[in-house]
């Protein structure tokens, strides 16, 4: 009998797999009419088919192989590279990962799932691994390791982490649970720096152990598809090796992109963007992770298309998984041992409704010019009020919450509301050129958004900020440097237009610009990617702070009549220009590359928006 996507019943018959609530019209679905679980003597009969060395696509999901495949020598070179990296670095990660998840939390990390998996691996192939003599002893552990990532998984019926491990050790540890461990072990390196006392050749050997983690990552993700082991704990691992590689290789990597579309062909390969329902062999815990994950994988698909300026590969017009503000009502996750890991973990799945609005405002944004776009971004803005105002209160960021719950939970809840605020911010700039009124919306919106990020840094103490500096670092260079440029900007025009004052606090925008540039001097280390854009980040934005405070606050030299910004008065310009004194929005080409750099436009602030070059330009 072919074998089943998912795991045997104890019994050893296989139970159906889960489907949809609803039909699903699939086409002619030609590749998957064998179904996975047909008899393999009567689906040869009828189909013709040999029996399948290789993973197929079925009706339910993914089919493992009906034989075993041959482990080639290329296969068992690469298993002896994994097993052997689990052995031969001498840093003491077990302290790191404690370290790990104390400052990151259980949820952000697989749950309880992926924990048990690195703890299962540590105490079933870590020991022998170690205590392998011989290349014959290591290649005998890692058959063993292929021959269990053959076998479906089998889950328990609770998810308390003894059952878990329990489960994971009776079918053998897979490649998948050992890609756990070395994820795991990746990013606990990815949070820590070596001592004050270490060396150089320490900080070294944290780099490349972080890096040859990631590389074994990739080849216990190809022996899982290679095997069939196609499942929850794969998917998690898939989808938290996208993040892994940033930090190796910084948040631009093409490989960062293409690991993401990955985690999207391998949800809608297994059906997990289908609604699930409970099974004999899928308990309830089960079902919650996998929207769980859906839920991840659609909030990180969302971030890197918004900065990398890509189209979002994982739609929510196929997703009936349940992600939409309405199912949100309903959810009930488990698989978390307290009550902060669960409320992160609704944070996640209401995510969802606030990145419904992030794919709507890049479908805009990728969508090009239209008549209709003023009407189409208010209507989104009214959404994006609607959804804040409904998410439930106790994952509504207040600054109160910095007292009410762990600085890893708070970081977790403010980045929901920095994420619909950042997305708020990518509306007013399609349409900062059609008014004042929008260019004004742009602009304190981005103070509030830079407020935010600014508010983590001064609300972690120095202690805690080491296990957050990859969500700090991330929140600086993605959402604070284009907010704080755009104040950069209103403030240089508030100063050339002294009769139409600056639509932001000018102190609270000056202090928060300042922290930013103290931010940017120590939070990337040198051989981090992100490292030039920050000291570029940190040289621009340190030289607009003194051009700003060098400057006394603006007077106005006749009281503005209005609220909004208006055309520029020209007789102001034209004594500037006879005094010959440069415009501060342009005349310093070190500011302007950096205007390049972050793909902001100038003209807003220098054209009002009800003068004839918004007319002769489109608007957009």
């Amino acid at each position: 009998m072919t074998k089943s996507a998912v795991s045997p019943v104890s019994n050893g018959t296989a139970a159906p797999l889960i489907k949809s609530l609803e039909a699903v019209d699939r086409g002619t679905g030609l590749m998957c009419t064998l179904d996975s679980l047909t008899d393999e003597t009567t689906a040869n009969a009828r189909t013709g088919h040999v029996s399948h060395t290789y993973p197929t696509l079925t009706n339910e999901g993914v089919a493992s192989p009906s034989v075993a495949p041959a482990v080639t020598s290329a296969l068992m070179q690469d298993a002896l590279q994994v097993l052997q990296h689990l052995t031969t670095n001498t840093i003491d990660q077990k302290e790191l990962v404690a370290l790990w998840y104390e400052g990151s939390g259980m949820c952000a990390n697989g749950g309880i799932i992926a924990r048990s998996a690195w703890q299962a691996v540590d105490d079933a192939i870590v020991p022998l691994a170690i205590r392998s003599d011989s290349l014959q002893d290591l290649s005998t552990l890692a058959h063993s390791i292929f021959t269990s990532t053959w076998i479906p998984q089998q889950w328990p019926a609770d998810d308390s982490p003894l059952a878990l491990e329990h489960a994971y050790k009776l079918n053998g540890p897979s490649w998948a649970a050992v890609g756990m461990h070395c994820f795991i072990n990746g990013m606990a390196l990815s949070q820590s720096r070596p001592g004050p006392q270490a060396s150089q050749t320490a900080a070294k050997d944290y780099d490349s152990v972080k890096r040859e983690s990631f590389d074994a990552c990739l080849k216990c993700i190809n022996f899982c598809e290679r095997f069939g082991h196609m499942n929850e704990l794969t998917l998690c691992l898939l989808l938290r090796v996208s993040m892994l590689v940033t930090w190796c290789y910084g948040d631009d990597t093409y490989l960062a992109w293409r690991l993401t579309g990955d985690v999207s062909s391998m949800i809608f390969a297994l059906g997990y963007h289908e609604t699930q329902v409970p099974s004999p062999n899928v308990p309830p815990y089960l079902v919650d992770y996998r929207g769980n994950l859906v839920a991840m994988a659609y909030e990180v698909d969302k971030q890197l298309a918004t900065f990398t300026g890509r189209p979002p590969r994982l739609p929510r017009r196929y997703l009936s998984v349940g992600l939409s503000f309405n199912a949100m009502q309903a959810v009930q996750v488990t698989g978390f041992p307290t009550s902060d890991d669960r409320n992160i973990a609704l944070r996640y799945r209401y995510g969802a409704a606030v990145n419904e609005i992030r794919e709507d405002a890049l479908d805009l944004c990728f969508g090009g010019k239209s008549s209709e776009l003023v009407a189409q971004v208010e209507q989104l803005m009214v959404r994006a009020s609607f959804v804040w105002s409904t998410l439930p209160g106790d994952i509504k960021y207040t600054p109160a919450v910095w007292q009410q719950v762990k600085p890893m939970y708070a970081i977790g809840i403010l980045e929901l509301r920095i994420n619909l605020l950042y997305s708020e911010f990518l509306l007013g700039k399609l349409v900062m050129h059609h008014s004042a009124k929008h260019r004004d919306g742009l602009v304190q919106t981005s103070q509030s958004v830079l407020s935010l990020v600014v508010s983590a840094f001064n609300q972690t103490t120095i202690q805690e900020l080491p296990k957050h500096r990859i969500d700090l670092e991330w929140w600086t260079v993605l959402y604070a440097m284009p907010c704080a440029s755009i104040l950069v900007l209103e403030l240089f025009r508030s100063i050339e237009q002294p009769n139409h004052p600056a639509m932001c606090n000018r102190s609270a925008v000056i202090r928060d610009l300042s922290v930013l540039v103290s931010c940017c001097d120590w939070l990337v280390e040198p051989n981090n990617s992100n490292y030039a854009l920050c000291k570029q980040a940190q040289s621009v934005f340190s030289k607009s702070l003194d051009r700003i405070i060098n400057h006394s606050a603006p007077m106005p030299i006749m009281p503005a009549a209005q609220t909004s910004l208006a055309t520029p008065d020209p007789s102001t310009t034209d004594m500037n220009a006879a005094n010959g004194q440069a415009n501060m929005l342009t005349d310093d080409p070190e500011w302007l590359a950096w205007l390049d750099t972050i793909d902001l436009d100038l003209d807003p602030w220098l054209y009002q928006p009800e003068s004839d070059f918004t007319a002769s330009t489109g608007g957009t």
